[in-house]
């Protein structure tokens, strides 16, 4: 288990002080706004030290079956649990852990290293005395998107160049590319509606938790998780038009093939008929005596087909 301070950074307490912080109930600690509490601990010792913590079992229950990142709001906490796309592969991997707040702490549960490379990474911030562990909260979830926009510009690149190879031709393995890039915008897309939606719960502070300018910081963090999902909507329909366009472009290449097609036929349909005439097998055909009457058969079937060549050029069916 790490236990962290928050004085104006956030400070890693020794492994003395941070057993005896696990020891001490929330009343007993009775930090100020400057000195509140950060604790990380996997679900095993959550257990074991939240005995006395009212809903602890509403978060269990939570954290057995974590599927998406949401937000409860109760009398004297708030608690809830985080499911972070993992950025090289969205789609396949995930980081889950949980949070429970209340206006002395901030228990984080996480049976990996995500959430303490997220609170090692924000020790480097400044937090003025007048913050407390709600503000933490508000800046452990802007760094969970702190860099997201130019992620998703590089979906926006990709798709572009994307399109840019689809106007010479269809690109090797393009229709697993685009499923793939679909998959992974759409898990994105929905990622950042529940940190918009949970992060609107949390600001509607029905438990009276939090202060005016935290509700504030709250409604910020949602303005920009609403921002990251009309970029990852955009997306979406970028992609959509990627893929008509793809379409567009199979049903020209059959239209071609079915020209090609047409107008081989169209030349070929005459001399089927001049064959088939002279297959009929009359005795009455004077031609077929005749000594020029071959020439003559060979010479009128090229003419049509020079003729109907001409004409198709002509009408740029060729």
């Amino acid at each position: 288990m790490q236990t962290y301070e928050v004085r104006k950074h956030i400070q890693q307490c020794s492994k003395e002080s941070s057993k005896e912080s696990s020891k001490e109930s929330s009343k007993e600690k009775a930090l100020d706004v400057s000195g509140c509490r950060i604790r990380i601990m996997n679900r095993e010792e959550f257990l074991e030290e939240s005995t006395g913590l009212p809903h602890r079992h509403t978060l269990v229950r939570y954290m057995e079956n974590l599927q998406y990142c949401r937000a409860e709001l109760y009398g004297n906490c708030i608690l809830g649990t985080f499911l972070i796309p993992e950025r090289k592969n969205p789609w396949e991997k995930r980081y889950g852990f949980a949070f429970y707040m209340t206006e002395q702490e901030l228990i984080l549960i996480d049976d990996g290293e995500f959430a303490k490379a997220h609170v090692d990474r924000m020790r480097e911030l400044v937090f003025d005395e007048s913050e407390n562990v709600a503000s933490v909260l508000v800046c452990l979830m802007e760094s969970l998107i702190r860099e997201d926009s130019i992620f998703l510009q590089q979906y926006e690149k990709q798709l572009t160049e994307i399109e840019t190879l689809l106007l010479d031709g269809v690109p090797e393995n393009f229709y697993a590319t685009i499923l793939q890039l679909r998959k992974e915008v759409m898990v994105l897309h929905g990622y950042y509606v529940q940190l918009e939606n949970m992060s609107d719960l949390i600001e509607t502070n029905t438990n009276k938790m939090l202060t005016e300018n935290e509700c504030q910081g709250f409604h910020y963090f949602a303005d920009r998780c609403g921002r990251l999902h009309d970029q990852t909507e955009n997306l979406r329909e970028y992609i959509l038009q990627i893929r008509e366009m793809y379409q567009s472009r199979l049903d020209l290449e059959q239209n071609r093939a079915m020209n090609a097609l047409t107008v081989i036929t169209a030349i070929f349909m005459p001399l089927t008929l001049i064959a088939g005439w002279y297959g009929i097998n009359f005795t009455q055909m004077p031609e077929l005596a005749w000594q020029y009457g071959y020439p003559l058969v060979i010479i009128i079937s090229v003419l049509i087909v020079v003729a109907e060549i001409h004409y198709f050029k002509k009408k740029k069916l060729l």
